[in-house]
């Protein structure tokens, strides 16, 4: 628990706590998701657990709208050669509520860093993925942008920030189980038309690569900074 004391208030600015968010697991590609012909294997699992920082003078909390990124299947997708399993399906995005609290409207801005992981990079490179904008940087949150409350001599103020992954290139920007049965009447070497083994195969190095059923884990900070 950090103390801020009058000394630290005639900084120009100081950083007064981060939020860790230790043990987000991304839930990778796995057979017993897609469903390619008589295939089966094994799933990925893990969640996220939300840290909380605070001191007399300035509190921090960060909500999550879910407990996994997840690059599953479309859902309800039950149509052609890639298709979902009836129970896992994609979740790119995770909302995060950002809510900070003080007696004194001091607060500046908040900054929100993902750290870079050698699994998620190299998904990346192989254009699997896209990552979202605070990943391996910081996304500053002005307090301008954030909504304010000032009650009982108290000020609060609240943000929604939303963590999200897209699909990448190798699969056209589409979830995989959409873009592998996808027809590309001018490139027959897309969609539809790429190998039912180079289809596997595929999916199974972005499977292996996240982290198979370990899933991989990795840490989002949120530093609340003032003035």
């Amino acid at each position: 628990m950090a103390k801020l004391t009058r000394k630290s208030y005639k900084r120009k600015k100081i950083t007064f706590a981060a939020v860790l968010l230790a043990g987000i697991a991304l839930v990778s590609t796995g057979f017993a998701a897609w469903v390619l012909s008589n295939n089966v294997s094994k799933d990925g699992t893990g969640n996220i657990k939300v840290g909380k920082v605070s001191d007399s003078s300035i509190t921090m909390t960060v909500e999550k709208s879910a407990n996994d990124f997840k690059f599953d299947p479309a859902e309800n997708d039950n149509t052609g050669r890639v298709r979902w399993d009836g129970t896992n399906f994609e979740n790119l995005s995770v909302d995060f509520t950002i809510t900070c609290e003080a007696a004194t409207p001091v607060l500046a801005d908040v900054k929100v860093n993902m750290a870079k992981v050698a699994a998620i990079d190299s998904a990346i490179a192989n254009n699997y993925i896209v990552a979202p904008a605070c990943y391996g940087a910081d996304v500053v949150i002005p307090v301008a942008d954030m909504s304010k409350v000032e009650d009982e001599g108290k000020t609060t103020w609240t943000k929604t920030y939303t963590v999200a992954f897209t699909w990448g290139s190798a699969f056209d920007n589409k979830n995989p189980s959409i873009y592998y049965d996808t027809e590309y009447p001018d490139d027959s070497a897309k969609g539809k038309g790429v190998a039912m083994e180079t289809v596997k195969n595929t999916l199974d190095a972005f499977y292996e690569g996240l982290g198979s059923e370990a899933g991989t884990n990795y840490t989002i900070t949120f530093t609340a900074e003032l003035n």
